[in-house]
């Protein structure tokens, strides 16, 4: 898993992500902006 910093106190994650299944998600980082997004949303 990489994380990259945007400098602005943002940051997105690429990689390989584990399930609770013992399956694995593959994430670019367009989906990681976009699910960051979602769970800012679900937590605020």
């Amino acid at each position: 898993m990489d994380m990259l910093n945007l400098g602005n106190n943002e940051s997105l994650v690429c990689g390989v992500f584990p399930n609770l299944d013992g399956t694995f998600t593959a994430m670019t980082l367009p989906e990681a902006k976009r699910l960051k997004r979602k769970l800012a949303r679900v937590a605020g």
